[in-house]
């Protein structure tokens, strides 16, 4: 099964069988206040904007290929 991700700057096509997804420490080192990106004096806002997103799709992404439960 493939799925589109319409990203910039240009789609991307994953084969859901063979792909992953990694979201590392996003929270702490990359978006809260006194991390490294706000230590480095930039807006961590728009980092902090895509925490829900990521959040919400996690259970889609752990659901094994054409299955329904999440995989622990």
């Amino acid at each position: 099964m493939w799925f589109s991700l319409g990203a910039g700057p240009a789609s991307v096509e994953l084969a859901t069988g063979s792909c992953a997804v990694l979201v590392i420490d996003m929270q702490n080192d990359f978006a809260a206040p006194g991390g490294m990106v706000d230590r480095a004096g930039l807006d961590i806002g728009p980092v902090r904007d895509t925490i829900a997103t990521a959040a919400s799709t996690a259970p889609i992404w752990r659901r094994p290929c054409g299955g329904s439960e999440p995989r622990r």
